[in-house]
This record gives structure tokens, sequence and C-alpha cells, in this order.
């Protein structure tokens, strides 16, 4: 791949800035606040905690599932690594997985909430652009 497979996290932005976009267009700066106002608001400590002990515990469960099918302990100095970004730290992987592939797909998906796109009484199978388009000269 031309500049190398770190391209994929960038793409992964895709969904993300196709919302701001989307947001931008349907209901300007009105609707950038609301989706803003929708990604730093704090969802409450239950959310959160299971958000948090969710997939710890999950992974937990997974890793004696290993141990007693295989009878040995997974490598933990894999833990946090990728086989799609091998020569990625963990500290590093992480973060960019939670920010790339988590949080923009998340905001992509919060984002019709906050333009008519996703409003089912304007909803008319496409956003209205006739505002943006550029009229021929007669």
């Amino acid at each position: 791949m031309p500049g190398g497979q770190r391209w994929h996290l960038v793409g992964s932005l895709g969904p993300l800035v196709a919302a701001i976009l989307v947001v931008a267009l349907e209901r300007g700066r009105e609707g950038l606040l609301r989706l803003a106002i929708r990604v730093v608001r704090w969802p409450g400590a239950r959310i959160f905690m299971v958000a948090l002990l969710g997939p710890t515990i999950i992974l937990l469960a997974g890793l004696f599932i290993a141990r007693l099918i295989n009878s040995e302990w997974l490598d933990l100095h894999r833990l946090g690594t990728s086989t799609e970004f091998p020569d990625m730290k963990a500290w590093l992987y992480v973060p960019a997985a939670i920010l790339f592939f988590g949080f923009g797909e998340e905001v992509a998906r919060w984002a019709p909430a906050c333009s008519r796109v996703g409003s089912a009484a304007s909803w008319s199978g496409a956003p209205d652009l006739d505002r943006f388009r550029v009229n021929p000269p007669a």
C-alpha cells in the first residue's frame, strides 16, 4: 500500500469526516455545536463503568477459556498489538484504535440526530443540497 499500512488508520476517519460534513451542510453551526456537545457530554458513571469493565471482563474470560482449552496461557506480550500493524507499539496502537476505529464510527452514528438527514419528518432520501447548487450563466 502506498504510504504504508498506517493510511488505513487515517482512512478509518472517513465516517467521522462524513458526519461532520453532513451536519455542517444540513444544520450549519447549530448542528455542529449540537454534535460537539454530544461528543464531550459525560454519559454518566454507570454507562462509563459498563464501557470500561465490559471489554475487560470479556478479555479476562477469553484468556481463562483459552487456558482451559490449550492448557497454556496466551502470550500477554502480544496484548494490545495487531497483526495488521505488527511494528506499532501497544502504547501507540491502542489509543489510535480507540480514536480512529471506535470514536470516529460512534460520532458518525450520532450525526443523524444532529441533522435533517436523521429526522424522519424531513427525510426525503437525500440531503437537501439545492442551496449549494451553482446556476450556470444564462
